[in-house]
């Protein structure tokens, strides 16, 4: 291994959850998918469950950070070679799961009671796998739609009130008797929802479903649903069905009634700190974190539930998205400054005619998001193609990018 290469071009792993797109990689990055197969995140970082190889080493990233000299990585890693955060595009089809991520005083809480009394780290209903919080940002390539943080009780009370059920009404009537602790009854009543056996959930989600064709006048067909899905305009009551075709019988379905929808224009973002509740419903973006596995899950999955570390972890209170707004810099790079120092997120478009500048004090990933892009630095000048990314190295001498393409940088904060 040459000591004077800078640039190691990467190869990654996709991640084909059932939930993810067929078509989004295609358009992107021109890669065929002859057998139609979801294709849901392409991972790039030192993950266990799907590490990038060193492609011309042939050896897993986190193997040749552990080789490299600190200075060559900044604080991008620990001493064990791991990237402090997982970089990842990711593409849904449907809605993911509706999920928390605790601080990390919680995290480490849970972390050590869950290593005294079990489950096992390996098992499936763990939901401590390490010590780090897991703050995340996702930034859009397409138009992109998530549902994140409740909303506030005014805007749910005028979002319920023409839904005639009866359970319905009995259920509101409980949270909203005392104005002044209704944030909290809200949280309690929603996870008494999901508490429901399957049986009494399905029972709710088709009378809840019922209200709401019978107040919108229609009952949407599938093909009318998929249209709605690729308009700008968003209505809680229609994200409400298509959640119901995606999870039938699942009550976490009336989510968009007490939770905020927020839709991204390309290059908008959110940032997603602990304790808010929020599911990605369906685009394409980048997506950065913080290297943790800790997520527990409140509906719309078949994986593990454990509502009452849930309701530990989750936040009762309205929860203001926190759209980043993303500042340029001297060199023409757009900045996404999340409020963490896990991770940092630049966007930039190379012009063809221009060499940009990049400047690196801790070591990086750079994608080539939808043209061929090539770094030069020192002896080394390596082409990338669209959805190919590489490695780089902390250097106080510049990167020189060239082509016409769309690049972003992952990489640990300040």
């Amino acid at each position: 291994m040459s000591t004077q290469k800078t640039i190691y071009p990467l190869q990654n792993t996709i991640q084909n959850y059932d939930w993810g797109t067929t078509d989004a990689f295609t358009n992107l990055f021109g890669w065929e998918n002859p057998k139609n197969t979801p294709r849901a995140e392409l991972w790039m970082g030192t993950h266990t469950k799907g590490p990038s190889i060193v492609r011309d080493e042939g050896i897993p990233l986190q193997q040749l950070i552990k080789k490299l000299a600190p200075n060559k990585t900044g604080n991008a890693a620990n001493e064990q070679g791991e990237l402090r955060f997982l970089f990842k595009v990711l593409s849904a089809a449907q809605a993911l799961s509706i999920q928390v991520h605790p601080s990390i005083q919680q995290a480490i809480e849970g972390f050590e009671y869950e290593e005294k009394h079990g489950p096992d780290q390996s098992a499936s209903d763990r939901n401590y796998r390490d010590k780090n919080h897991k703050p995340e940002l996702i930034c859009a390539l397409t138009p992109f739609v998530a549902m994140c943080g409740f909303r506030s009780i005014s805007q749910i009370d005028t979002l319920l009130q023409p839904l005639s059920t009866p359970w319905l009404s009995a259920w509101k009537e409980e949270w909203s008797k005392e104005p002044d602790d209704h944030t909290f009854k809200l949280k309690n009543a929603y996870l008494e929802l999901l508490k429901l056996d399957k049986e009494k959930q399905n029972e709710y989600s088709n009378n809840l479903l019922d209200a709401i064709r019978a107040f919108i006048g229609a009952k949407p067909s599938n093909e009318e649903l998929q249209l709605y899905a690729k308009q700008p305009t968003l209505s809680p009551y229609m994200e409400c069905l298509l959640l119901a075709e995606y999870y039938p019988g699942d009550i976490a379905m009336i989510s968009p009634l007490l939770m905020q929808l927020e839709y991204l224009e390309v290059g908008q973002a959110l940032f997603l700190s602990a304790g808010i509740p929020h599911a990605y419903l369906r685009g394409t973006g980048l997506e950065i974190m913080a290297a943790s596995d800790n997520v527990l899950r409140g509906g719309l999955t078949s994986k593990h539930i454990d509502l009452k570390e849930l309701e530990k972890v989750m936040s009762a209170e309205k929860s203001e998205a926190a759209h980043i707004t993303p500042v340029k810099d001297e060199h023409g790079f757009l900045n996404y400054n999340a409020p963490v120092i896990d991770f940092h997120l630049q966007v930039g478009q190379i012009e063809a005619d221009n060499s940009t500048q990049l400047f690196l004090d801790n070591a990086a990933i750079l994608l080539a998001v939808d043209h061929e892009v090539c770094i030069k630095h020192g002896k080394q000048d390596i082409c990338l193609n669209a959805g190919e990314s590489a490695f780089l190295l902390a250097d106080p001498q510049a990167y020189q990018l060239k082509g016409q393409a769309k690049v972003a940088i992952a990489q640990a904060g300040d």
